[in-house]
């Protein structure tokens, strides 16, 4: 948890571990990285305003980190305008919690994340559509043999898609099956969807959206 308000910090690192969780504190992100290479996080709580270092400057630096490009974040932060709320989904925040909130609303939240971040491949494959392919083995994403960055998020969202490529995909059904969470609203899977295309480059627009239904994936997807 990184969060520089000492007795809220104290209070919701007492919570956690009174709900089983093992949790650590860090006051300003200066050093949250080097703290990770001995509390290795399966979930990150994200503060956006911090003294040091901005809160949106940590959520890049661990999205650009190899080891934890793929570790679930949750702002917690009292940003409630729009624009904090899209560049942090964006920049890849997983959830977006805005203060103040119950401690049932976190535990709902970090259980969705969790969920999602520890679903397995039940069997090692490659999906491939012409010069995009995702290997789920590895959780990698290839477009014209380089990689590409993607959150957790977006990618489960983008091998839902082209599992069931051509297939009208509903939202509800990307909430349930992909993202184990039905709690995710309409914006936020828009957001999502918006950040997947733009690092699709010039394949975002085969994600097609279905006005009013959902989305579908319009090319040819070969499995190996």
């Amino acid at each position: 948890m990184i969060e520089d308000e000492s007795e809220f910090r104290t209070f919701l690192l007492n919570s956690l571990g009174h709900e089983g969780y093992e949790a650590l504190g860090n006051s300003d992100g200066e050093k949250v990285i080097s703290q990770f290479s001995t509390f290795r996080p399966n979930l990150i709580l994200l503060d956006m305003n911090l003294p040091n270092k901005d809160g949106m400057d940590i959520l890049r630096e661990i999205r650009g980190h190899s080891d934890y490009q793929k570790t679930p974040v949750i702002v917690i932060t009292g940003r409630d305008d729009e624009k904090d709320i899209v560049r942090a989904f964006n920049h890849g925040a997983d959830d977006y919690l805005t203060k103040p909130f119950t401690l049932d609303i976190l535990w709902a939240r970090m259980r969705a994340v969790l969920r999602r971040s520890q679903a397995t491949v039940a069997n090692a494959k490659k999906l491939t559509s012409q010069d995009l392919t995702i290997d789920l083995s590895t959780h990698q994403v290839f477009l014209v043999e380089q990689e590409i960055k993607l959150t957790l998020t977006e990618f489960n969202i983008l091998n839902h898609l082209m599992v069931k490529i051509g297939q009208v995909i509903p939202r509800d059904e990307l909430r349930s099956e992909s993202l184990k969470d039905t709690a995710i609203t309409d914006r936020t899977l828009d957001v999502h969807m918006t950040s997947l295309r733009k690092k699709l480059a010039h394949r975002g627009p085969d994600i097609v959206t279905i006005r009013g239904v959902g989305f579908r994936f319009v090319e040819d997807v070969q499995q190996k």
